[in-house]
């Protein structure tokens, strides 16, 4: 799929040490991943006349496992942060079928992160970016009050078995993103400024670089 070789402009040092922690975050969320391989699965049925949420969600020990590793791409201070490192390789690349191949990417990354799939099939619609920030600083990480309480006003609605789905699911979505990128700068280090993408023009003209 990776068969075309692009290279890119120079790095600075520090841009190099966030690439190699980059890949190196990589890995442990992808072996973290390798020991929970389902993919999340859901349906939204009325019985009567309310809506009942069936999903096969892991318990919330396994979700907080997957988040730990996957917020050091998500929070925006890390160094490892996705939409960060995609931005300062889409800004070195060279070749525009690269570009157009980061472009693609990134974008695929945002609109999952914009999705309400989950959440709006229960008739309160919360993005996947809305859900993940309310567990991370209100449950997981952090002990903030006023998205507690959100979250907790969600669960009334559509209960916190969806909820953690969702949060569970914008996880697994978003991590095939990073995947697709860490493949792509995988063999990227000083000595090879190269990355590899697939042999196809997704037309960086046309797609969002926001």
């Amino acid at each position: 799929m990776v068969s075309r070789k692009s290279l890119v402009g120079d790095f600075s040092s520090d841009d190099y040490m966030a690439i190699k922690l980059f890949k190196e975050r990589s890995k442990e969320l992808f072996q973290t991943k390798r020991k929970y391989p389902n993919w999340p699965i859901s349906k939204t049925s009325r019985v009567h006349d309310s809506l009942v949420f069936h999903g096969n969600t892991p318990d919330i020990d396994t979700v907080k496992l997957l988040a730990l590793n996957f917020r050091f791409f998500y929070a925006t201070k890390e160094l490892t942060h996705f939409e960060t490192i995609i931005n300062s390789i889409r800004r070195h690349a060279i070749d525009d079928w690269a570009k157009g191949y980061l472009d693609h990417v990134k974008s695929s990354y945002k609109k999952d992160m914009r999705s309400t799939d989950v959440s709006g099939n229960m008739g309160r619609p919360t993005t996947n970016r809305e859900i993940i920030d309310y567990w991370f600083n209100s449950k997981f990480f952090h002990s903030d009050v006023s998205k507690n309480s959100i979250l907790q006003a969600l669960h009334n609605e559509i209960g916190e078995h969806t909820s953690l789905f969702q949060l569970n699911l914008a996880i697994a979505k978003c991590s095939s993103h990073i995947a697709s990128l860490y493949v792509a700068l995988n063999q990227l280090e000083e000595a090879h400024p190269y990355i590899y993408t697939p042999n196809h023009n997704f037309g960086y003209k046309t797609q969002s670089a926001v």
